[in-house]
């Protein structure tokens, strides 16, 4: 089973929900409770297919994205979080239309989130660098690795 809908996860296991932005009102974007199988989280590796430029892509709420947009070769598109978008460009090169082709690892970390008010699962870009290459302030958004913890694992 695998869940669609991150509210009825954040709920199972305590975290908090994000309001600006949920699976119902934005169909098409990957969430963290994209990633679960089984009730555990997992770490796909995927592969871009397109990036399109921020702003250039609409929320199903009429916002526009903030940062560049990750469409995936499955089809699913992800809106990374600016920490996440300086590390693509360290390890995939400065201009976006670099990154098509190149494949990344998604995981989902918790990290305590001011918008949520909380703690949340949010998916983060596993480094594919050593972490003692990646710069502190990055480093210290990647949050703690749920991958292969079940779902209501605290």
């Amino acid at each position: 089973m695998t869940p669609r809908n991150i509210k009825k996860i954040n709920l199972a296991i305590g975290f908090k929900t994000m309001k600006k932005y949920n699976k119902d009102e934005t169909p098409g974007f990957l969430y963290a409770g994209d990633l679960v199988k089984d009730r555990k989280w997992i770490s796909p590796k995927v592969e871009i297919a397109a990036v399109y430029k921020a702003g250039e892509l609409k929320f199903a709420n009429g916002k526009p994205t903030e940062r560049p947009t990750l469409e995936f070769t499955k089809g699913m598109k992800f809106c990374p979080c600016g920490t996440a978008v300086k590390l693509l460009k360290m390890e995939l090169g400065n201009g976006i239309s670099e990154w098509v082709g190149k494949s990344i690892t998604l995981y989902v970390a918790r990290i305590y989130s001011k918008l949520a008010g909380g703690e949340i699962p949010a998916i983060r870009i596993r480094p594919s660098i050593p972490l003692a290459n990646v710069p502190g302030k990055i480093k210290m958004q990647l949050g703690e690795d749920l991958t292969g913890k079940a779902i209501d694992e605290q």
